[in-house]
């Protein structure tokens, strides 16, 4: 299946750009929704996912990022297990909501991409 969304990339790089955006983007919902940390709420406003690009060959990727000039403040709230945070949230409010997604994403993508009619 990974194949297959590779050979895609290289045929097909806007529809590629677009249904990676799409998935970057629930991740970024689910994890504002469910996970991150809000005491006034700057850190939830500042997550955002950057345009898609490509790199060597067929590889596309995408940056899903909190932040901007708050970064050390973001790092520090997504790193330290040890935090407390009594409104809502807590570390790793990116990773979890990522690495839920991973055992589902090529399938997923595929699906979206309509990958048996391409291939």
């Amino acid at each position: 299946m990974e194949r297959k969304i590779r050979r895609l990339a290289k045929r097909f790089p806007d529809k590629i750009r677009g249904v990676l955006r799409f998935h970057a983007e629930l991740i970024l919902t689910i994890s504002k929704r469910d996970w991150v940390p809000v005491d006034i709420g700057n850190l939830e406003g500042s997550g955002f996912v950057d345009d898609p690009q490509r790199g060597r060959g067929a590889i596309i990727s995408i940056d899903i990022v909190y932040g901007g000039p708050s970064e050390p403040y973001a790092v520090v709230q997504h790193e330290d297990l040890e935090l407390k945070h009594p409104n809502k949230g807590q570390a790793k409010y990116l990773e979890r909501p990522l690495m839920a997604k991973v055992p589902t994403l090529a399938r997923e993508m595929a699906r979206d991409l309509n990958i048996e009619t391409m291939v």
